[in-house]
């Protein structure tokens, strides 16, 4: 357990199908931390969606993740996320917070219905 912290998220749209996501997340009560991350999200067309993702604190950390949209409200997605339990991103995803300095790597699907 790290202490309390703070997360700003935003993103910069260039145009209607690409915008690149970023975020600065703080610990302010604890041991202080800071972690940033920077990313990339374009739809291609209708049905594809793709997002990357560099995440930047003690350990640099990675994630992609590609939908496809069957309909407006049903999608299915896969993706790959790498992450260090040193950072916050990784502390909150680990499997296992035996060893946070090991490198975790984790492969995902997943089906998405909005309502």
């Amino acid at each position: 357990m790290e202490g309390l912290s703070y997360q700003v998220t935003s993103a910069y749209y260039l145009n209607k199908s690409t915008r690149i996501p970023f975020s600065i997340e703080h610990i302010f009560k604890g041991r202080e931390k800071t972690e940033y991350s920077l990313g990339l999200e374009r739809r291609w067309g209708n049905q594809i969606t793709t997002q990357s993702r560099i995440i930047k604190g003690v350990k640099w950390g990675l994630q992609h993740q590609t939908w496809y949209h069957w309909t407006n409200s049903m999608a299915f997605s896969i993706g790959w996320s790498r992450y260090s339990g040193e950072n916050l991103f990784g502390a909150r995803h680990i499997p296992s917070i035996a060893d946070p300095s090991l490198i975790y790597d984790e492969f995902f699907m997943s089906m998405q219905y909005q309502f």
